[in-house]
C-alpha cells in the first residue's frame, strides 16, 4: 500500500505543485520548548532529547529533537548549509543540486532538488530553504512552483551555544506528508526514524569537521610558528613592559666570570656550560654580545655554544689557537688560518643575520 501510494506520479521541473501548502511552515527564530532537569541530564550525558513543540494550532504539536554537538555552533551550521555535500553526509540523499539562489537583506533563499532512495524507492522533491546567518536559523519547505513526489514537508535547524567554547546545542523538527494514505503508526515510526538520523549525522559531521580544523591549525603552527602576538619581545620602555632593555652590562655578562642561570625556561635552550664561556677572548666574544644585545642571554649563548662545537673550538672546553697564536703562525700555517678566517666571517654573518 506504501509503495502504490508514493508512486501515483513523478515529479516534475516545469509544473506547479498540486498545492501552495497544506503544512504550516515554521518561523525563523529560537524554539518554543522547555526542558526538565532530566532532559538537561541526558543531554551533558551525549544522548538526544525528543520533545513535543507547539505549532500555534490549538491541538496541534510537533516533535523537536535535541542534541549536545561537541563543536562550535558557527562549525555545526556550516554542516547544516552544506546542501551541496548532503549525498556524502546524509543517508539516503543520493543527489542535492541546487538551482537558485536570492539574498534579501540579511536572509538567504536556497532552492534545491534532493534525490532520494529508501527502502528500495525512489523520490523526487524540490525544496526552498531559508537561512538566517545571524540567528543561527534555518527553515526549509516545498518548493510549489514545481511538482514533487512527496505532498508537503516543511523542516526546522536552530543552533545556540553550548556551555562550552566548543560546544551546541541544536534543535531539529520536521513534519511530512506523503501522497495517499498512510497508516498513522507508520507514519509515525518513520518521523522519529528521521528525527533522529538528521541530528545523528549532523553531530557526526561536525565533531569530524572540527577535528579537522584543529589539526590543520596545529599542522599551520608549527610551520609557521606562534602568531606574531604571542612571540616575547624586548620593549624599549622597562616600565612598559617590566623587562630593562639590553644594555652593555647585560650584553656581556658572562664574560668576566660569571655564570648563567642553571636552567632556562622550558620554552628557552638551556646555556652552555661554564668552561665555555669563560677565558675566551677575540672575535667569538664580539659574535656573542652582539647576540645577547639582539636576542637575549639565553639565545646568543645556544648559538655561541652551538658554532663553538660544530666546528671544533672548545667540545672539551679548550681552544686549540687564541688569536695571537693565529697571527704568529699565518705564514707557517696558511690553510689553518684560512678556514679560521672563513669560521669567524661565518659566525659575524649569522648573528647579523639574527
Amino acid at each position: 500500500m506504501l509503495t502504490l501510494s508514493l508512486a501515483v506520479a513523478a515529479a516534475a521541473e516545469n509544473e506547479p505543485h498540486y498545492h501552495n501548502g497544506k503544512l504550516t511552515r515554521y518561523e525563523i527564530g529560537p524554539p518554543s520548548v522547555l526542558l526538565s532537569r532530566s532532559d538537561e541530564e541526558r543531554l551533558s550525558s551525549g544522548k538526544p532529547v525528543m520533545q513535543a513543540m507547539e505549532t500555534g494550532i490549538v491541538g496541534a504539536r510537533r516533535l523537536l529533537m535535541v542534541q549536545d554537538i561537541a563543536a562550535p555552533p558557527n562549525v555545526v551550521m556550516d554542516r547544516i548549509m552544506d546542501l551541496a555535500h548532503y549525498d556524502k553526509m546524509v543517508d539516503g540523499v543520493t543527489r542535492n543540486v541546487e538551482y537558485n539562489r536570492e539574498q534579501e537583506g540579511g536572509l538567504q533563499r536556497i532552492k534545491t532538488t534532493y534525490d532520494i532512495a529508501v527502502l528500495h524507492m525512489k523520490m523526487r522533491y524540490f525544496m526552498e530553504h531559508e537561512y538566517d546567518p545571524e540567528k543561527r536559523c534555518m527553515t526549509f519547505h516545498l518548493d510549489y512552483s514545481r511538482r514533487s513526489d512527496i505532498d508537503d514537508s516543511v523542516g526546522y535547524w536552530y543552533v545556540e551555544p553550548g556551555a562550552g567554547r566548543a560546544s551546541s546545542r541544536v534543535y531539529y523538527s520536521c513534519e511530512c506528508k506523503l501522497r495517499g494514505w498512510v497508516p498513522s503508526p507508520v507514519y509515525n515510526v518513520l518521523t522519529k526514524e528521521a528525527l533522529s538520523k538528521a541530528t545523528t549525522w549532523v553531530a557526526k559531521e561536525s565533531v569530524k569537521e572540527w577535528r579537522n580544523q584543529q589539526q590543520n591549525d596545529g599542522l599551520l603552527q608549527f610551520v609557521t610558528g606562534p602568531p606574531p602576538d604571542s612571540r616575547p619581545t624586548l620593549s624599549p620602555d622597562s616600565s612598559a613592559s617590566g623587562v630593562p632593555p639590553p644594555s652593555a652590562s647585560s650584553a656581556t655578562a658572562g664574560l668576566d666570570g660569571s655564570s648563567l642561570p642553571r636552567r632556562a625556561r622550558r620554552s628557552e635552550p638551556p646555556p652552555p656550560r661554564r668552561r665555555d664561556l669563560n677565558s675566551r677572548r677575540g672575535p667569538f666574544h664580539v659574535c656573542r654580545v652582539r647576540l645577547e644585545g639582539w636576542r637575549g642571554e639565553g639565545a646568543g649563548a645556544f648559538l655561541y655554544s652551538g658554532m663553538w662545537g660544530e666546528y671544533g673550538y672548545g667540545r672539551g672546553g679548550k681552544v686549540r689557537r687564541s688569536p695571537d697564536e693565529y697571527r704568529r703562525t699565518r705564514e707557517a700555517d696558511a690553510h689553518a688560518t684560512l678556514w679560521h678566517t672563513f669560521t669567524i666571517t661565518f659566525h659575524f654573518l649569522y648573528a647579523t643575520a639574527l
